[in-house]
């Protein structure tokens, strides 16, 4: 009999590096619109095929458990910017799928995430 197991869901596991990540990148942005963003992202991952789903989840495991440590944002941004294999693939996915969510959502957005329009950006869509 073959045993087939529900996947781990994405949100859970990237949710605090995901937002910690983005608040750095652009500390503009509206939290309930960073909060969407996030969910986009894991909304994505869990539609990956498998065995890179998988290894996603793994990435996002260990930068989850680096925040837990103190000064973990610290060395987790630190590692970024080593050139270790797929450690920095990690925050560039959730970069790239973030940042086309929030452009492609909000486009008068600017570089630090405020509206170019001074307008609040929760609940408009493109």
């Amino acid at each position: 009999m073959l045993l087939l197991m529900r996947p781990v869901p994405a949100l859970p596991v990237i949710r605090s590096f995901a937002e910690r990540l983005l608040q750095a990148d652009l500390p503009d942005l509206p939290s309930a619109n960073r909060a969407l963003a996030v969910n986009f992202v894991a909304h994505r991952v869990d539609h990956l095929p498998s065995f890179t789903r998988f290894g996603v989840i793994v990435l996002a495991g260990f930068f989850r458990s680096l925040l837990a440590l103190p000064a973990g944002f610290t060395v987790a941004k630190a590692m970024i910017k080593l050139p270790l294999p797929l450690v920095a693939e990690y925050p560039r996915l959730i970069r790239s799928l973030a940042f086309a969510y929030v452009w492609e959502t909000w486009p008068t957005t600017t570089a630090t995430g405020a509206s170019a329009t001074g307008t609040s950006l929760a609940g408009t869509t493109a």
